[in-house]
């Protein structure tokens, strides 16, 4: 059950991410079919239409030469484990720019930990909420306010940037979803770097030669 002190979710976004689960799996299992880790999808998708959808919080270099989107949930274990691998590789390249696409498929908890993080944005702290949402032991309400308050943020203001931007920010979970099912990504965490997929967990490495890969593609 969402928690009082945040607006309700609409009853017309639990339909279409029922929709979108049933619809990854299946386009999933499909577009995986021959492509190993690490693949390059751009023969199957438009991928700048996903990479370039405007709004998204991001962090690192504005005039990086290789973006990379995260597809993940808060309730995610794999999400949660593999933060450190990517947040090592990301400061070890120095030229790529993090794009957080909040997908959130594991029931109430995590739409409204998105809804959330989403929030904090008009705040400036979606980082900082961001990380310490994947490191919290639970998303109940206290855990939530702990994060906005550890990043410097106000509740309040957040409450009324919920209210304010909640179909913006409902619509923006959403097409993360839609791209998602694009992308044929079976579940969290996923990870579009320039063209290459990546699904599931992956090792510090395997993101740096998929970083690597992705700029030679676009240079």
């Amino acid at each position: 059950m969402a928690s009082p002190h945040l607006p309700d979710i609409p009853r017309k976004h639990w339909i279409a991410l029922a929709v979108m689960l049933v619809g990854a799996f299946a386009m999933g299992a499909w577009l995986r079919l021959g492509l190993p880790l690490g693949s390059d999808v751009s023969g199957h998708v438009a991928v700048s239409d996903i990479a370039d959808a405007p709004g998204y919080p991001a962090s690192g270099p504005s005039d990086a030469d290789v973006s990379l989107l995260v597809f993940s949930d808060y309730n995610c274990p794999v999400c949660r484990a593999t933060e450190p691998a990517l947040d090592a590789a990301v400061k070890a390249d120095g030229r790529v720019r993090v794009i957080y696409r909040d997908w959130p498929i594991f029931g109430p908890a995590s739409i409204r930990a998105a809804r959330v993080a989403l929030a904090a944005q008009y705040q400036g702290i979606y980082r900082p909420v961001h990380d310490t949402l994947m490191r919290a032991p639970s998303l109940d309400e206290a855990e939530l306010r702990s994060a906005v308050a550890h990043a410097g943020g106000s509740w309040a203001k957040l409450e009324a940037d919920l209210k304010a931007h909640g179909p913006r920010i409902d619509a923006m979970i959403t097409r993360s979803g839609e791209d998602a099912v694009r992308l044929g990504l079976p579940g969290t965490p996923g990870f579009l770097i320039g063209p290459i997929r990546i699904v599931g967990k992956a090792s510090e490495q395997q993101f740096r030669d998929a970083i690597d890969r992705a700029r030679n593609k676009v240079s």
